[in-house]
């Protein structure tokens, strides 16, 4: 429960209807000494200030509460045994209750964090001291022995039963060996056998002493982790293989002094392994080839060196396996975790949301924290006041700087520009520093080039070029593109000052052969991927219309845009959320939607691009689902702006007419 509520929490919301003042404090024994200690003043006001939030009832879980019985009861001892991985409690409840804890959920309540499982194992007993239908019990739950201060309450919600077991000033937390040399007589009067086993097994489980026990286990149970990546602060990515007979094992566990995190293998995606059925199948009679996996474990945020996994059999055997600390980090790490997979349609949202999203997202969070040292170089008299600033990132092939150069001393701008190249590919520097010189050296043209000592990608590249940007327009130019005539920078700015409502423009762009490539975009969802938006360019690759002017749509390519530099930086440049180059243009210009302002193609200024041939490694297959990434990260924050966009309902109703008209 929150202590210190905020103070804007008013309004207040409506409780449940019917609500039970009584059977709430009976629910919630903490309401009673919220209520005792000021915090609150009626059970009602408890729930409008805290239960809401908490979830505790929502309206149908009360009115279900309702008709549940409801049982009390105490905590006489508890305490936390290490080797086990979780919490004994041993108590009393004023009467034995029916059906399996593990079938709904169970809350451990403690003053500063709650464990919240269905993973309990109990057992009553008689106990002398009780008396009516009072019984006693043993339960233990699994959950982190993260540093914990006082038990408040055991709560178990179960089909018809609400149990609520209050702690007090009485109930004694105990350290390992004096809990565990409490409990034991205590468990063999357990009058479920079964349960009696499994607690006693518990709780003369060894701890893991840093040594590798799988293949000490009855059953034959095979686990390899190939690569383990730390993704701070959300979690750690996991990739390797598991082999077991089906219902052989009953879970695997993730664990790091107290962290402790469960592992699911169904939730994992799924990888064909033949090399691991190859060397182990037939010996183990294993045949399953879908048996490797990458998996995340969320908020698993081990100490680099002392990292272990614990696997329990159904038979109540656990094994551990040692794991490496991580070693990949930044870029290395995100292509090691997208190279592996392939996954296609309903797989798609799930492999992301659950698995790659998540640790993709931190890792190259991580990695821009760490800021790039910028070297300034600077061929020829830089223009101190231009009108147009040029901002081209280099990565991977450098020998279109020199073509690009080239056709601008043939159709040089009259007006005031510079010129910012900025490196992102610290490898290239010496050959890049050399043709830099041999380009000056030929065209004459003064540029400035920016050089970064890491390679950051397509947007923080342009974002360093934005910061060093003087112009009052911005231009942002692939190294492909090339101009066609000599005013095109005027021609797009005479655009952007007439038309006050646009914040970007860009040419129409052309393939060498004269086709289109790029004259505005729109977006079509993709079954295949997850059914999200991507960036469709209607009549790529037909032949230039007779069409004229100014065209808006709902985004343009980010090869070849102009904008205001005030309006560049208010917007803070490109997003640096989307790694390396994709969605990063259409997601500025959805920025820019949203601040009124709209986008769209001059027709009548045409430049070519040789689309992606700057981008050296674009044929690798990791690649393919680094687009798919950006497009999760893009379709999570625009899939419903993009769908009620004007210009995307025109389009869709477009492309149904003529979908009809060539049925006829």
């Amino acid at each position: 429960m929150v202590t210190d509520p905020a103070s804007d929490v008013a309004p207040l919301q409506e409780a449940p209807e019917a609500f039970d003042e009584e059977a709430y404090l009976h629910a919630f024994p903490d309401v009673a000494q919220a209520i005792s200690d000021g915090i609150c003043t009626s059970p009602l006001h408890h729930y409008q200030l805290y239960g809401r939030h908490e979830n505790r009832l929502t309206a149908d879980a009360y009115l279900q509460d309702l008709n549940r019985v409801h049982i009390g009861g105490h905590v006489d001892f508890y305490g936390y045994h290490p080797a086990a991985g979780g919490w004994f409690f041993c108590a009393w409840a004023s009467q034995p209750w029916d059906g399996d804890i593990q079938s709904d959920q169970s809350v451990v309540n403690f003053i500063d964090g709650d464990i919240v499982t269905n993973d309990v194992v109990k057992g009553f007993l008689v106990r002398d001291d009780l008396t009516h239908d009072a019984r006693g019990f043993v339960m233990f739950v699994y959950g982190s022995g993260r540093p914990l201060a006082v038990l408040k309450s055991l709560s178990l919600r179960l089909p018809g039963v609400v149990v609520t077991i209050a702690a007090s000033s009485n109930t004694q937390r105990f350290r390992e060996a004096e809990l565990t040399s409490r409990l034991r007589p205590i468990i063999g009067q357990v009058d479920e056998s079964g349960s009696s086993d499994v607690l006693l097994a518990l709780l003369a489980r060894k701890p893991y002493t840093g040594n590798s026990t799988l293949a000490g286990l009855s059953v034959p149970v095979m686990l390899e982790i190939d690569e383990v990546i730390a993704c701070p602060p959300s979690g750690t990515a996991v990739m390797g293989w598991f082999l077991a007979k089906p219902g052989t094992v009953r879970s695997i566990r993730f664990r790091s002094g107290s962290q402790l995190e469960p592992f699911v293998f169904d939730n994992c995606i799924k990888l064909d392994r033949p090399d691991v059925i190859a060397a182990v199948g037939p010996e183990h009679g294993f045949d399953n080839v879908q048996c490797g996996f990458i998996g995340f474990l969320p908020g698993y945020n081990p100490a680099r060196t002392d990292m272990y996994i614990e696997v329990e059999t159904t038979q109540r055997e656990v094994g551990f396996r040692k794991l490496q600390p991580p070693k990949l980090e930044g870029l290395t790490a995100i292509k090691r975790l997208l190279s592996e997979f392939n996954v296609r349609y309903g797989e798609v949202p799930r492999a992301f949301d659950r698995i790659i999203g998540p640790a993709v997202g931190a890792l190259n969070k991580r990695r821009l924290a760490a800021k790039p040292r910028v070297d300034k170089i600077e061929f020829g008299q830089i223009n101190a006041s231009p009108r147009f600033s040029i901002i081209v990132p280099l990565y991977g092939r450098l020998d279109f700087l020199e073509s690009q150069m080239a056709f601008i001393a043939n159709h040089a701008p009259s007006v005031d520009f510079e010129f910012i190249f900025v490196l992102d590919d610290p490898p290239k520097r010496r050959e890049a520093e050399r043709l830099f010189n041999s380009v000056y050296s030929r065209f004459q043209i003064p540029f400035r080039v920016l050089l970064l000592d890491h390679n950051l990608g397509f947007a923080p590249a342009n974002n360093v070029g934005l910061g060093s940007a003087t112009g009052t327009y911005v231009c942002f130019l692939n190294s492909d593109v090339f101009p066609g005539h000599p005013d095109w920078l005027e021609r797009l700015a005479e655009r952007l000052e007439a038309h006050p409502d646009l914040g970007a423009i860009g040419p129409l762009l052309l393939y060498g052969d004269g086709s289109v490539q790029h004259e505005g975009m729109n977006f079509k969802n993709l079954p295949e991927f997850g059914n999200w938006p991507f960036g469709d360019h209607p009549r790529k690759g037909q032949k230039k219309g007779r069409v004229s002017g100014l065209r808006k749509h709902i985004c343009i390519t980010g090869a070849c845009m102009l904008m205001r530099t005030s309006v560049a930086r208010e917007l803070g440049g490109f997003d640096e959320a989307y790694i390396i180059g994709d969605f990063e243009d259409s997601d500025l210009c959805l920025r820019l939607y949203q601040m009124g302002l709209d986008s769209a193609v001059d027709l009548d200024v045409e430049l070519y691009h040789l689309e992606r041939k700057s981008q050296a490694s674009s044929a690798l297959s990791w690649r393919m689902n680094l687009t798919l990434y950006n497009a999760w990260v893009h379709q999570r924050r625009w899939a419903e702006v993009i769908a009620r966009h004007p210009l995307q309902m025109k389009s869709v109703t477009s492309d149904s007419a003529a979908m009809e008209n060539a049925g006829r």
